[in-house]
């Protein structure tokens, strides 16, 4: 599959055009390529980013086939909890907290990462990174225990 991203400026009630790029500024700017310890972001990391009101304002092709989310529900979902439902349907019931988890933790400004099981038994590390803002970003990689 082709690579892909998707920004949300002024449709279906996302966040503006200006704050969404401002989001995705401040991440990049934020990462520099590079996670929380310096180590270099792997080349098929996925990417979700949310905004200070928890709006969906960017994803990549690579965080949904991790979770193997179909593009059509990843334009629907509008916030944090459309996108947990769908990733929560593709992971093992004993990682579903962990998911919650992250998730809160990196909206109240801490940098987490846990480990999360496919329902078809890949294993993916998921970490959370606040930003400046407000905002955060979940990025995912599979990885190879």
């Amino acid at each position: 599959m082709p690579s892909v991203s998707r920004a949300f400026p002024n449709d279906r009630g996302r966040s503006g055009g200006r704050w969404a790029e401002r989001t995705i500024n401040l991440f990049t700017a934020h990462t520099k390529g590079a996670d929380a310890n310096g180590a270099p972001r792997e080349a098929g990391e996925g990417i979700v980013v949310f905004d200070n009101a928890g709006r969906l304002v960017f994803y990549n092709r690579c965080f949904l086939d991790v979770f193997r989310i179909p593009e059509d529900a990843a334009i629907a979902a509008t916030g944090t909890g459309a996108v947990l439902n769908l990733v929560s349907t593709n992971i093992e019931d004993e990682t579903r907290k962990a998911l919650g988890d992250v998730v809160a933790q990196v909206a109240g400004g801490v940098q987490c990462r846990h480990r999360l099981t496919t329902t078809w038994g890949t294993t993916a590390e998921l970490r959370g990174e606040p930003m400046s803002d407000g905002g955060y970003a979940l990025m995912v990689r599979e990885v190879s225990e």
